[in-house]
């Protein structure tokens, strides 16, 4: 096992220390009217361990919320009221407990598994290797927000759409490391098993002295994350004569995340020519990471019936599709290090190697093709009814009608038709 029981008295306590001061101010123009939302946070770690880069660090996250009230427009008998907004700013994240005092990696070695058919005279020694896994130098990862937003409201109906933008390159990741790590081969052969009269000591066998890499890894500042995305609302005037809204919302996300560090790994259990194992480490230029995106819209139609005590809700909810793609990656590695720590580029004469070969990892031809589900239907229904203003009793139907076509991934069909059966429920508020 690579780990082992930790006391929780080892884990120094963390301090997390922050403050936050905000001011609004709001100024008229005219007929114009701009309203702004200035703050300020402030976060640290206190009492750490003056070697971590973040320690007694202050962390400041601006940020700025403004919305400008336009004039109203008229035309005719209607006026139109649009009011735009921004925002800016910055969230801060601290790394976890776990991230600033990782467990410990042991590496446990078996130097001799000396086997005898008389079980007292068994022997088996090994040696354990302890691996700091600490990464001192780990910062705190800073997200940046923008946001733009517009309201619009004429006669009664709104329409709001707003654009946002997050990206964060200081993101919490694992990163792979490799350590040559010496122990002892012993030799079985040097005790001769059949003159034995006690448990042979470990002194007793000869020995070389061998050394294999193994891996760990820390945590470190690497990810980068992009979200970006258009989310939008309208909602109707109640129709007169059947007091109906309509109400429309939804929203198109995109989301980017990368991995760009190079990779560090090592072949399966594969024997070197000296009888070592993991005598190579290939080192890999590959991108790790997805880009996904989807596009969903929901459709409320609700009437009020006052002089019935009824409410009769309907909805269709829509995933028009989501598209998604894996980065792609060779899987070749464009250097090796060897068990001496030279580093070597790795050319058409490696992939011949009978050792280096396998450092090559396979990847499927069609595991980086774009992958786009087509659209996810459903209808659902709700029907409420009301009893002097304190009691509601509810009936509803999701699934009541599902749409979701067959698709096909690289020529392979993935089915989805078929029937779904809806799902019943009831509901009761008592509002005494």
């Amino acid at each position: 096992m690579s780990a082992r029981p930790r006391a929780f008295d080892t884990i120094p306590g963390m301090l997390n220390q922050a403050f936050f001061a905000e001011d609004m101010l709001s100024v008229q123009l005219g007929r114009h009217k701009l309203t702004a939302a200035l703050g300020l946070r402030g976060m640290a770690l206190l009492g750490m361990d003056k070697k971590y880069a973040l320690a007694n660090k202050i962390y400041l996250d601006p940020r700025i919320n403004a919305r400008w009230a336009l004039p109203g427009i008229t035309a005719g008998n209607r006026t139109l009221f649009i009011t735009l907004g921004a925002g800016y700013g910055l969230h801060t994240k601290m790394p976890t407990l776990d991230h600033l005092y990782p467990t410990w990696r042991y590496a446990d070695i078996v130097q001799l598994n000396f086997y005898h058919n008389n079980p007292a005279f068994r022997k088996a020694n090994a040696v354990t290797y302890i691996i700091d896994r600490t990464n001192y130098n780990l910062r705190a990862a800073v997200n940046r927000k923008l946001e733009l937003n517009g309201d619009f409201a004429l006669s009664g109906n709104r329409l709001s759409v707003t654009y946002f933008h997050e990206k964060l390159t200081s993101g919490f990741r694992d990163v792979s490391q490799m350590q040559a790590l010496q122990y002892k081969q012993y030799d079985n052969s040097s005790v001769d098993a059949g003159k034995l009269t006690a448990q042979p000591a470990t002194g007793d066998f000869t020995y070389t002295t061998a050394r294999r890499f193994f891996g760990h890894s820390i945590v470190t500042n690497g990810s980068t994350l992009i979200k970006e995305g258009i989310e939008f609302q309208f909602q109707s005037k109640r129709l007169k004569g059947i007091n109906t809204r309509f109400t429309v919302n939804g929203a198109w996300f995109n989301t980017t995340y990368v991995n760009t560090f190079p990779l560090y790994d090592l072949a399966d259990e594969v024997i070197a020519g000296n009888g070592n194992i993991h005598q190579y480490v290939g080192v890999y230029d590959d991108t790790d990471g997805y880009l996904r995106e989807k596009f969903n819209t929901n459709l409320t139609v609700d009437t009020y019936l006052p002089n019935l005590g009824l409410i009769v809700s309907s909805s269709v909810q829509n995933i028009w599709f989501t598209w998604r793609q894996e980065t792609w990656k060779s899987g070749i590695p464009v250097q090796y290090i060897d068990i001496d720590g030279n580093v070597h580029p790795y050319t058409e004469e490696s992939r011949r190697h009978p050792d280096l070969q396998w450092l090559v990892r396979h990847h499927s031809a069609t595991a980086f093709l774009p992958r786009t589900i087509p659209i996810d239907l459903q209808v659902n229904f709700k029907a409420t009814k009301e009893f002097r203003k304190k009691v509601a009793v509810s009936m509803f139907v999701n699934r009541l009608f599902t749409y979701t076509p067959d698709y096909y991934v690289n020529g392979v069909k993935i089915r989805r038709s078929g029937f779904s059966s809806p799902y019943f429920g009831m509901e009761l508020n008592l509002n005494l």
